[in-house]
This record gives C-alpha cells, sequence and structure tokens, in this order.
C-alpha cells in the first residue's frame, strides 16, 4: 500500500528457469507471439528486480514516458492493425490481376465491380490512415513544446485510432469474399493475414467507438 492506502503494483523481472510455461493461445491468429501463460512458484526476487510503470517512477525523463498510455495503446493497437490490412489489400492485388487475365466466369460488369471495390477499399484504408497519424503527430508535436496544450488532442488519437480500427476489419471483410478459396486456406499468407488481423482487432481496447 502506498502511503495514502491504495494498493500499490509492482513489476518484476523474473529469471525464466523461475517459470513455467503454460502453452494457452488456442487462437486462430496471431501464432507468432509466444503469448502463451506461465506460472511461478515460491520464487525469491531482490528488490532491484522491481519496478513500477508509473511517469514519476521513469529514469529517463523524456515525453515518451510521460505520453498517456491509453493513447499510446491505442494508437500502436490501431497501427498494427491498418498495417495487417494494407498488407490484406496488397496481396490482394496479385489475386485479383490473376481472376481478371484468366477467369471466363467474369463478365465485363463483374470485372469493373471488383476492381472498383479494390480501389474504393484501399483509398478508404489510406484515408484513415492519413487522419489517424496527423492527429497522433498532432499531439506528440504539441506536447514536446506545450505539454499542458497537449492534453485537447489526446481524444482526437482515441477517436480517430477506434476508427482505423473498424476501417481496418471492414476494409478486409469487404475484399475478402472475391479472393477464393486461397484466402481461406491455412497454409497461406493471404489467410494468416486474415486469421491475425481478425484476433487482433478483437482487443478491448478497440472494440467501441471513442465518444
Amino acid at each position: 500500500m502506498d502511503d495514502d492506502g491504495n494498493p500499490v503494483i509492482y513489476s518484476f523481472v523474473i529469471d525464466s528457469n523461475q517459470a513455467t510455461q503454460v502453452p494457452a493461445w488456442k487462437y486462430i491468429g496471431m501464432m507468432g507471439t509466444g503469448s502463451h501463460a506461465f506460472t511461478i512458484t515460491d520464487a525469491q526476487v531482490s528488490a532491484n528486480r522491481s519496478f513500477t510503470i508509473d511517469a514519476s517512477a521513469a529514469v529517463v525523463d523524456t515525453l515518451l514516458y510521460r505520453y498517456p498510455f491509453l493513447q499510446l495503446a491505442e494508437a500502436t493497437l490501431a497501427a498494427n492493425l491498418s498495417g495487417m490490412a494494407q498488407h490484406f489489400i496488397d496481396l490482394c492485388g496479385p489475386i485479383f490481376e490473376q481472376k481478371l487475365k484468366e477467369s471466363q466466369r467474369l463478365t465485363e460488369q463483374d470485372r469493373v465491380v471488383l476492381m472498383e471495390i479494390y480501389t474504393q477499399v484501399a483509398t478508404r484504408l489510406q484515408t484513415a490512415r492519413d487522419a489517424f497519424y496527423l492527429t497522433v503527430d498532432a499531439s506528440w508535436t504539441t506536447a514536446i513544446y506545450e505539454e499542458e496544450n497537449a492534453k485537447g488532442l489526446l481524444q482526437p488519437v482515441s477517436i480517430t485510432s477506434r476508427e482505423l480500427a473498424r476501417v481496418a476489419r471492414e476494409s478486409v471483410d469487404q475484399l475478402y469474399p472475391y479472393c477464393g478459396l486461397q484466402a481461406a486456406a491455412p497454409d497461406t499468407k493471404i489467410n494468416q493475414v486474415w486469421r491475425d488481423l481478425h484476433t487482433a482487432s478483437q482487443h478491448a481496447l478497440l472494440t467501441f467507438e471513442a465518444s
């Protein structure tokens, strides 16, 4: 407890041989993250291996350690999701080109619709990305010179982060039906990206729009 009677949460650096890994990641995507559980029993840890995650406890006093954790987390997650969505769109390109060249089942109207949807989705995602990065940059730049004034720019970071996450999900789902069975095959790159995005996008921070 601290001096005011509030609980204090410490983090600890533990030797790996003091912990037992418990395979627990059973989800369809993000398989390479190694996000398993672990157990620790009766581990002795010296005091100099504990620390608090708190801006006031930062050894290096720079903006990176003072930037609010909520917006930092939201922006980091949104940037990752938008990168996955952009990767999915990039992978759709060759698939669609192949369909346009070889498929005898596509009518001329089908071909027009396919490319229109591809262009619209790519443009929409890029527009959301641009708005997101402008907002994050504004909050960061203002905080460097006027930290107090930057507080008013934090809510827009939350709003654009969640908007970008939503657009990323919707972009991928809009293109997915046009990709054929290879998008559903677990040994293809495009399916891996689809699984990763739909797993990562379940993070509770980005579920609802910020008000």
